[in-house]
């Protein structure tokens, strides 16, 4: 009996009895390809639902702080790493509060930012737009610094749905390629 080569096992598989095609080697590039693709989707969405969006680096007094924004649906996550400016090691024995003020300049939220592992982090709901100046105080033994930044988050639309607009059309083209293969396959009989 002979060795089958297991690089092409499962394309060879999925080509002949789920598709129903035969056994040519463009179609078990395609179906390679398209379990390749859909391996690189799943892996790669749910890291996009994690780091967020770079609203602030930089130096801010004797600290490094660099602040991220995800919106996760309804809900805010804001974290905050602060550094030593002069090692660029964590710095955790700070106290950090977030003041939130409007486009127009009313008051939206003052928010204490709890230390979670080495960042701070908060986490609360909020409006489908936010458009806020943040100002994000910071209180230590090495002194007060306070960052500025503007915080603009629109409405989400989820990591989900361009992957699967991704995955549809990747699998229009590759059932439309086999279809055209399977056609091509009865004529030549």
């Amino acid at each position: 009996m002979a060795r089958r080569q297991w690089r092409s096992f499962a394309p060879r598989v999925m080509c002949q009895h789920l598709f129903g095609l035969t056994d040519s080697r463009p179609a078990r590039q395609i179906v390679a390809a398209l379990l390749g693709t859909l391996t690189g989707l799943l892996i790669a969405a749910p890291l996009l639902a994690h780091g967020g969006t770079l609203v602030f680096s930089g130096r801010a007094g004797p600290y490094d702080v660099r602040a991220d924004a995800l919106r996760e649906g309804d809900r805010l996550d804001y974290s905050v790493e602060v550094r030593y400016a002069d090692s660029g090691e964590y710095y955790k024995q700070a106290t950090l509060t977030l003041v939130a003020t409007g486009r127009d300049g009313t008051a939206v939220g003052t928010w204490p930012v709890p230390l979670a592992g080495l960042r701070y982090e908060l986490v609360l709901p909020i409006p489908d737009r936010v458009n806020w100046q943040v100002e994000l105080r910071i209180e230590g033994p090495l002194g007060p610094a306070v960052v500025q930044h503007r915080l603009v988050l629109e409405p989400d639309i989820g990591w989900a749905a361009p992957s699967l607009v991704a995955l549809a059309v990747l699998g229009t083209v590759v059932g439309g390629h086999m279809l055209r293969h399977r056609v091509l396959a009865r004529r030549r009989r």
